[in-house]
Order: C-alpha cells, then structure tokens, then sequence
C-alpha cells in the first residue's frame, strides 16, 4: 500500500469539541432527551413494538429488539405508538447510526415482507430497513430498502420483500436510521415479519442501501502506509523529480475494443461481466491481505471469499505474481496486482521496457480469466508526474491489444487530486489519447489517527470521482482503503456504510488494505467491530464463478 498525502489542509479546521465517551455522566438536558422505552409486541412471526390495541392478543412473548451496534441504546417508555400503544424507542450517539435488530426466527414456506414504522424525534434522517437471512450463523442473502428520508416527528413506513427464503434458514430484520446529528433518537412501531399470500416482488440484485455522509469537518490527511509489501519502504516526503520529461516516442497499436460480455459469464448475483472483469451491475468486494498472504483464513473468518484481491510486486517477480493470479482464479477471485517497474518512468515512456510489458501481458492472457493490471499505483511524490502520465499512455494501448482479459488501472491517492498540488490534478496527469478501463482510488479513513477527526470521505472523494469518471468514460473502484480501531470503535458499520457510498456513486470495486505493513495506524482487520463490519460488506457481493459455483 503506498498512498503519499502530504500534510496540509484543504478546507480550514474547525474548532469542536472531542465526542463524548461512553460512561461519562450525562446533564439533565441529555437525559431528558433520551429517556425512552422498549414495547415489544410480536404477531405471528411479528416483531417490535405494535401500536394498535386490537393486535395485542395477536402477541407472542420473549421476542424484543436489540441495539444492534455499540452506540444504540434501547429505553421504556409507554403510550409512543402509533395508536396510543406500546413502542420501541431507541437513541443513539456520537455521530453513529441508530441501528436495532430482532431475535432471528424461522422463515415460513414462500415470500416474506418486512415491515416497520419509524419516527425521528428530534431530527430528521435516513432510514434503511433490512432482513438478513442466516444459514447457522452466516449471512447467505441480504433484503433491504433504499435509504427513506424521515421527516422529523412523522411516522413513515417501511416494507422490504423477502423472495422466497431457503427453508430451514432464520431471518433478521434490522432497522437503521442515521440524520448525522450528535445523537439520533426514534420511535420504531409496528415491526413485523411476516409470510404474504402470493408472489412478492423480486429483490433486486445486490441492491445498495444509499447511507447519509459521513461526519463533517474532516480534518487533513497524513501519509498512508504506502509500501508494497514486496520492496522496501519509500520516502515519504516528496521528492525532487528525478526523471527528464522527454517526448513521448510513436505509441503502439491501439488496442481493440472491450469485448462484450458472454452467455456464461456472469456473476453470483446474476449480472454479466465482461472478459476483461468489468461487471455491468454491482460492485466488488474484496481486500489485500498481509504482505501477500493467502487469505483463505481470513475469508473463513469473515464467512465469505473476497471478490477482488490486491497484490503487490517489483518488477523482477512476475513468476511469482502469475502463481497469485493462477491461485486467485482458482479461489473465484478477481486479481487486481500492481507492479513496480523494471526502468526509470521516462525509460518506460521511451519504450525501453516494452519487451518486459509484452512478456508479463502475453503471460497474463494465458490464464484466460479476467486480470485487473496497474503500473507503478500511487506516483505522486515518486519522481516526474509527466513522465509517470507519457509512461501510462505509452503502456495502456500495448496491454489492451495484447490481452482480452487484462483491464487497464491507473491507481492515485485520491487527496493529490483534490486538495495537494495542481500538477497531480486529474486534469494534469490523467493519460489522453487512451483507454483506461478503470480509475483506482487509495482513499483512508484516519480518524483516531493522531489528533485527525473524521475524513467525510462521500463528500469529500466519492461524490467528486462519480462525474469526473462518468465525464471520461472510465470506470472508478476503491484500490485501498482502510479505518482505525477507533474510528470503527465510534461507528462499528463503518466499513459496510463507505461501501454502500461507493455502490451509490457507481463504484465497481472496493478493496481493504487488511495488512499492518508500512502502516502509520492499524488498518488490519482486527477488531469484532471491524470484522463484523466487512463481513456484513462483503457477504452476498457479487463474484466471479468459483469453486462453490
């Protein structure tokens, strides 16, 4: 992992006080505001709070519901319901979502739907409700809405299909809302899960719930564990330029056209993808994992295999990146490798290493799976950016001509192109004149990290790749990413909320650094609440046909 982001601000700190910390004694305000009660009433499959007298003798007992993160708090309180009745109040704080969850229970033959009324309190925000479907204790599909705006102090109801579930498996509803506020506090009434007579809708594939931004007020971010963990550290300050700008010399043939996708390619959650990897819906989900280690235990652990896997090598190591490759098809993943190159960036775009490119692309397009391919990720700080840009012009064409199944990525630290020097714009240093089959972004979450607060990376990053990709017709993944302890401390769905970020802005890929390696905080998958996190990210996202196909 090599992101270079220098120190230095784009936006002017503000001045806020460190979040409040579990245990410390609330004022009376505070208390006052969040005094709430738990009513569950369950009818049938029912669950959660009923509102409505006439269903009380329709109530099964020892069936409540549960904050379902660390932050979520749930309180008694009568005469909140819809009808005067019993309800479910839950609040939540420091800046999390409310999240609450019901006790499983068995699905009954044919469609389900669940069902929930919610009221914000005392401000306004985005609700998701969700049915996760459990086989033992993994996740094997996940029912959700798209994110409803909840008017602050109105009831709003929520319905979520639930296709035919496997028999034998056990359902989950979860609720989540989130208004970006301090605290968050609802009423949540009505909750039911129930079997409908006759057919209910399809869920859609891999639909996304569209999640609030993240916190306000990011603050600077420093330099990333930017180290492959293949060759030795790098400076993290920036460097001189090292390389002349020379002119480019006559580019290769150009390459061919993206070929359409095939009857037989499709992944798991029932969308085509094209020979070089490129899904027509959905995004995938996947990590690089210690200094190239096989992540067959942490894919047991988190109850899934990982969608894409990225890969670090030098130049002298393709034998050894094409065994990862080999490995990786066999597994069902997507290969997203890196390599650093056998010449100086001006060398490169001069044509000196075009017998190394050819070699590595003819050995790539014998595996005859898809291949995700980026020279040198992350170069700001790293020599001559004109240089790095005539290089990827140069390179792009020959790989596309030489292999079918190999997509071109151009990886870049996200900060540089936003807020650091104008010569690693995007405008600046994309390559033209080429294709580029994907933009890959190394963008952190660093709070916790030294004295850093919240990075708003939606805002910040997400929703400015989005029309920058669409405007030059390059589609746009996360290469890196990762969060501290603390941060998925203070919001344990973290990961699984920046993911859903991604998706919504069109995203095809989102990819964890879950190594400790040249780190300047502890990204590795560590934690439960980190764990959990991807877990619930990366279960029912879409792959490539495996071994379990």
């Amino acid at each position: 992992m090599y992101p270079h982001h220098p120190t230095g601000s784009h936006r002017a700190p503000r001045r806020r006080s460190r979040p409040r910390r579990l245990g410390r004694p609330l004022r009376a305000p505070a208390l006052a505001a969040v005094v709430v009660t738990l009513v569950v009433g369950l009818a049938g499959t029912a669950i959660g709070g009923s509102g409505n007298p006439e269903r009380e003798d329709r109530a099964a007992a020892g069936t409540s519901l549960h904050a379902a993160n660390d932050t979520t708090w749930i309180w008694g309180q009568r005469g909140r319901g819809r009808e005067g009745g019993d309800a479910t109040v839950a609040t939540s704080w420091f800046r999390s979502p409310l999240a609450v969850r019901s006790d499983r229970v068995e699905s009954g033959d044919g469609d389900h739907v669940g069902s929930a009324w919610v009221r914000p309190l005392w401000s306004s925000g985005d609700a998701v409700l969700e049915v996760r479907e459990y086989r033992g204790e993994e996740v094997v599909a996940r029912h959700r809405t798209d994110a409803t705006r909840l008017p602050r102090r109105d009831w709003t109801q929520l319905e979520v299909p639930v296709d035919s579930p496997g028999a034998g498996n056990r359902l989950e509803l979860r609720i989540t809302v989130d208004g970006g506020g301090f605290w968050q506090t609802a009423v949540i009434d009505d909750v039911t899960l129930e079997p409908v007579s006759g057919a209910m809708p399809p869920t859609p594939p891999d639909s996304p719930a569209t999640t609030a931004p993240e916190p306000s007020a990011p603050t600077t971010p420093t330099t990333d564990p930017t180290q492959e963990p293949t060759s030795a550290p790098t400076s993290e300050t920036t460097t001189a330029p090292t390389e002349p700008a020379t002119t480019a010399t006559s580019e290769p043939t150009q390459e061919p056209t993206t070929t359409a996708p095939t009857g037989d390619q499709v992944l798991s959650n029932g969308c085509a993808y094209s020979d070089r990897g490129i899904p027509s819906c959905g995004m995938y989900v996947g990590a690089s994992h210690g200094g190239n280690s096989d992540p067959a235990s942490r894919e047991e652990e988190v109850g899934s295999r990982l969608g894409v896997r990225r890969t670090f090598y030098r130049a002298d190591q393709v034998d050894y990146a094409l065994s990862i490759v080999r490995e990786d098809h066999e597994a069902g993943r997507l290969p997203w490798i890196s390599f650093k190159m056998p010449h100086s960036w001006a060398d490169m775009a001069d044509g000196r290493g075009d017998a190394w490119v050819r070699d590595l692309t003819q050995r790539l397009a014998a595996t005859d799976h898809p291949v995700w391919l980026a020279f040198h990720h992350e170069p700001e700080g790293d020599g001559d950016i004109t240089a790095w840009t005539r290089m990827q012009e140069r390179l792009a064409p020959m790989v596309r001509s030489g292999a079918s199944n190999v997509a071109f990525t151009v990886i870049l630290t996200g900060w540089n192109q936003f807020y650091g020097e104008d010569q690693h714009s995007l405008e600046n240093l994309w390559p033209r004149g080429v294709t580029v089959d994907i933009a890959g972004f190394d963008i952190y979450q660093r709070y916790g990290q030294g004295d850093k607060g919240w990075t708003d990376l939606d805002g910040d990053y997400f929703s400015r790749i989005e029309p920058w990709a669409r405007s030059q017709g390059v589609e746009w993944a996360i290469a890196e990413t990762g969060v501290t302890d603390e941060a998925a401390q203070v919001r344990p769905d973290v990961i699984e909320r920046s993911a859903n970020q991604v998706r919504e802005h069109g995203g095809i890929a989102y990819t964890y650094f879950d190594s400790g390696l040249n780190s300047a905080a502890n990204w590795v998958l560590s934690t439960a609440n980190k764990v959990e996190s991807f877990s619930d990210t990366v279960v029912g996202s879409p792959m490539l046909p495996g071994p379990d196909s």
